[in-house]
């Protein structure tokens, strides 16, 4: 479920395919992503899942060519349903960068 302002957005973690990094539960404040912005491998992203663009999914992005496509892998590879089953995605797909994650108990810069 996303929440969504004009910049800023949120989101909750649904699954396990981000952990150790995030936990279902857990909560990321995104930075919705201009079509200027770069990104950079290593950067968790919220982008719209290809297979159905009504749902988001959060990964963490592997690479980026020089076409404008990007590879997602989530954290949890063993479970993650991510660029290794649906393929590069573009960049166009992405919904924003993640900042924050915070819950009901904690609060926390998101690290690369």
């Amino acid at each position: 479920m996303a929440v969504r302002w004009r910049l800023i957005f949120r989101v909750t973690v649904k699954g396990s395919s981000m952990v150790p990094t995030l936990e279902a539960g857990e909560r990321l404040l995104c930075v919705a992503i201009p079509r200027s912005f770069v990104l950079s491998e290593g950067a968790i992203v919220v982008v719209r899942d290809p297979r159905d663009t009504r749902n988001l999914l959060i990964k963490r992005i592997t690479t980026i060519d020089e076409g404008g496509k990007i590879t997602l892998i989530g954290d949890n590879e063993g479970v993650s349903i991510d660029s290794r089953h649906f393929g590069e995605v573009a960049v166009s797909a992405v919904e924003g960068r993640a900042i924050y994650i915070y819950s009901p108990t904690f609060f926390s810069l998101v690290k690369r």
